[in-house]
């Protein structure tokens, strides 16, 4: 899925902004020389504005994002989407994922094999799956040994 790389490095700053008790998710959009190109105009700052839309027409979660690229995590499953050059990709289901139902998602870019990765960590068993994009497969992984420990 070579198309998430692209020669101009694209960086979204992602922030919740909770003022007087109503949740607002900021996006800013950063060219390689770190100035502005897309801002908000509610926030005071001054800039191009754009429409970004979302590639998901229902309730989604924000995974994570690494190099201008979303993991967004919907009931349908995961989308990992880059909105600088319009193109989202579904994710294959991960293997055995109605018993791995208690978990935890980790979305990042992997600089030794040159690929962004998507981990799904089980709360509940021994086992672990890595998502590469460039092959687009999932991978099963030992998972370390939980400690579990309390404080008194």
């Amino acid at each position: 899925m070579h198309t998430f790389r692209s020669p101009q490095k694209i960086r979204f700053t992602h922030e919740n902004i909770d003022n007087n008790k109503i949740a607002e998710d900021v996006y800013t959009l950063h060219g390689e020389d770190e100035l502005p190109l897309c801002l908000c105009p509610k926030r005071g700052y001054i800039g191009i504005t754009t429409t970004i839309l979302f590639p998901c027409s229902n309730r989604f979660r924000t995974v994570d994002s690494c190099n201008g690229t979303f993991c967004l995590k919907t009931k349908n499953g995961l989308t990992l989407w880059n909105p600088s050059i319009r193109r989202k990709v579904r994710v294959p289901e991960c293997p055995r994922s109605s018993e791995l139902a208690l978990g935890g998602i980790g979305f990042g870019f992997d600089p030794i094999s040159d690929d962004y990765k998507i981990v799904w960590i089980s709360y509940e068993k021994d086992t672990s799956f890595v998502y590469a994009v460039k092959t687009g497969t999932w991978c099963e992984v030992a998972s370390p040994k939980p400690v579990y420990f309390c404080v008194i």
